[in-house]
């Protein structure tokens, strides 16, 4: 049995997307003066982007073994069982934005 971790991360910005919403912004300088800008909104959207991390069958044995992790305390350690200790390794992938795990 072998896993799949797939980290979600913060995605890029896709290219300008055509708008027609424009803003007239004005500003008052002195004396009765004023500064004018029409401000045409482009706004992009953020795409999707995952990292897949294959965890081989060697790898999952030495997660499994009896030594606890720093992040976890050894009393809980003793009583997890098999899936919630493999959880544990993988959500220290986690950047922020969930991890997903798949056996394969």
């Amino acid at each position: 049995m072998s896993l799949v971790i797939t980290v979600h991360l913060r995605g890029q910005l896709s290219g300008p997307v055509t708008s027609k919403d424009k803003q007239e912004y004005s500003v008052n300088l002195s004396k009765g003066k004023t500064m004018k800008n029409i401000i045409t909104h482009t706004n992009r959207k953020e795409l999707d982007c995952v990292q897949k991390i294959n965890i081989s069958d060697e790898v999952l044995k030495t997660w499994n073994n009896n030594k606890c992790p720093s992040w976890e305390k050894p009393s809980q350690w003793k009583r997890m069982d098999k899936n919630r200790r493999i959880n544990s390794y993988a959500m220290t992938y986690d950047e922020g934005r969930g991890v997903s795990i798949k056996s394969v």
